[in-house]
C-alpha cells in the first residue's frame, strides 16, 4: 500500500508565482524518503501541501488512503491523527514542562483539550507520555521547562510529543538544521531507528547531501517547482549536486496566502 499519493500538484500564488508544477510520485509504507533541493525548488510548499496547511491550485494529496483536504476540518483532522511532524523550530511550548509538552501530543485523540493538561490527564496518557520519553532518553527532564533544555534535548522532546500521535507518517521539515553536527546526527539515528522498528513512512527536508545518503533509501529532487530527479540515493554524485544546486541562486518561494499557524494553534485543531 502507498502511505503518500501526490498527483499533479500544481500550487500558483498571486494567479502568477508557481511554486509547484505537475508534481507527481507515491511513497510506499515503510519508506524513507528525502526531499532535495534549492531554496525555492518548491519544497517547502510541497509539505504544507501535504499537511493541508495549503490547498493546491490543482491535483490532489492521498495520505493513508485519505484525500487530503483543507476545505474539510473533520475529514482533515481524522488524516493528521496519524500524520507525525517535526520541524526545525521545535515547536515545543517553552514555559512549560518536558512531560506537559509530551501530552500535548495526544490532543487530537481526546474530545477535550483538557484531558491532556497533566493535572487531569488519565493514567493511561500519563504512562504513554513517560513511555515515550523513555524512548528518547530523557524521561529524568520530564519535570523540567522547555526553555532550559539545549537544541537536540528540545527536538527529542518534539520526537517524543510526535510518537504519542502514533504515527504512521513521518514527516521532517529541515529537522537539524538548527543544531550543532553531534546533536544532529543523534536526532537522526533516532528518527531513523523509530522509524525501522516502527515500520513508519518518514518523508524528510534535508539540504545536507551525506546525510541524506546515510539516512534515505530514495531521494526526490525538486527544481523550479518541479520533480527534476527521483531514484536511490546511492546515485547521487558530484555532478548531480552541481546540477541540483549549482546553477540556481538562492532565492525565497512566494509567501503563501495564509500563513501556517505555529503547531501547538494547529494541534488544538486535531
Amino acid at each position: 500500500m502507498n502511505a503518500i499519493e501526490v498527483n499533479k500538484i500544481r500550487k500558483v500564488y498571486n494567479q502568477r508565482d508557481v511554486a509547484l508544477d505537475g508534481v507527481s510520485f507515491t511513497i510506499k509504507e515503510g519508506e524513507s524518503v528525502v526531499i532535495l533541493g534549492h531554496n525555492g525548488s518548491g519544497k517547502s510548499t510541497l509539505f504544507r501541501t501535504l499537511t493541508g496547511f495549503e490547498e493546491p491550485t490543482e491535483g490532489s494529496v492521498t495520505l493513508l488512503g485519505r484525500e487530503v483536504d483543507p476545505g474539510k476540518r473533520r475529514h482533515l483532522r481524522e488524516t493528521r491523527k496519524k500524520v507525525g511532524m517535526v520541524f526545525q523550530a521545535f515547536g515545543l511550548i517553552d514555559n512549560v514542562s518536558v512531560f506537559q509538552n509530551v501530552l500535548f501530543g495526544a490532543l487530537g485523540q481526546v474530545k477535550f483539550a483538557p484531558a491532556t493538561y497533566s493535572l487531569f490527564a488519565s493514567d493511561a496518557l500519563r504512562t504513554r507520555a513517560m513511555e515515550c520519553l523513555d524512548r528518547v532518553g530523557l524521561a529524568h527532564l520530564s519535570e523540567r521547562r522547555a526553555d532550559r533544555l539545549s537544541g537536540g534535548q528540545k527536538q527529542r522532546i518534539a520526537i517524543a510529543r510526535m510518537l504519542m500521535q502514533d504515527p504512521e507518517i513521518i514527516l521532517a521539515d529541515e529537522p537539524i538544521a538548527s543544531l550543532d553536527p553531534k546533536a544532529g546526527r543523534e536526532v537522526m539515528d533516532l528518527l531513523a531507528e523509530i522509524a525501522a522498528e516502527r515500520n513508519i513512512t518518514l518523508l524528510m527536508i534535508l539540504h545536507q547531501i551525506p546525510i541524506a545518503k546515510r539516512y534515505a533509501d530514495r531521494f526526490i529532487a525538486l527544481k523550479n517547482g518541479e520533480v527534476y530527479a527521483d531514484g536511490e540515493v546511492s546515485v547521487i554524485d558530484e555532478d548531480f549536486e552541481t546540477a541540483l544546486f549549482g546553477n540556481s541562486g538562492p532565492k525565497e518561494e512566494p509567501p503563501s496566502d495564509e500563513t501556517p499557524q505555529p503547531i501547538e494553534q494547529e494541534a488544538r485543531k486535531l
